[in-house]
């Protein structure tokens, strides 16, 4: 019988997450030829002082996005977790695999090719965050997390705001 510890439980997430990333590489367009249905958007940073008078500012920033089927907080067996004042869910917390994960650029610039449907989406604050915490792109008023629907023949546009800065 084999005891699965901390560690192999690590390993098994991180696998099956490298395969869903390998299964949603087919899905996702490069940011040079645009995508003709899906989901496409940028991700800003903004960083400093926000509090009047504001000294603060924005930049593009490059992380991962997350896209799940859509689902909200009361689908979830967990609270977020308050990381850096802000809640995220550690992906293991969410009990589902991504349908697709993007890569925004330099630049910010984002899209994923999916299906028509409604998805959450998601993006990562600190690529090198062992715990993969996550963070919804929105929150609605009933607990939906970063919802977004995609037409058929229809590219739906999202913009993330990361926020490192004090308001």
């Amino acid at each position: 019988m084999q005891n699965l510890s901390i560690g192999n439980t690590r390993k098994k997430h991180f696998l099956s997450l490298m395969m869903a990333t390998a299964a949603s590489t087919m899905l996702l367009g490069s940011c040079e030829k645009e995508i003709t249905q899906g989901i496409a958007g940028t991700v800003t940073e903004r960083f400093g002082d926000w509090m009047p008078p504001a000294s603060g500012g924005e930049r593009p920033y490059a992380t991962e996005i997350y896209i799940f089927h859509a689902f909200s907080t009361s689908d979830l067996d967990t609270t977020p977790a308050y990381w850096n004042g802000f809640p995220g869910f550690p992906i293991s917390c969410l009990n589902r695999q991504p349908v697709a994960v993007a890569s925004s650029d330099k630049d910010g610039r984002f899209q994923a090719a999916l299906e028509p449907g409604s998805y959450s989406v998601f993006y990562r604050d600190d690529p090198g965050d062992e715990a993969c915490v996550l963070y919804p792109a929105s929150w609605g008023g009933y607990g939906e997390l970063g919802w977004v629907t995609v037409d058929k023949n229809n590219v739906s546009n999202i913009d993330i705001i990361v926020s490192h800065c004090v308001y």
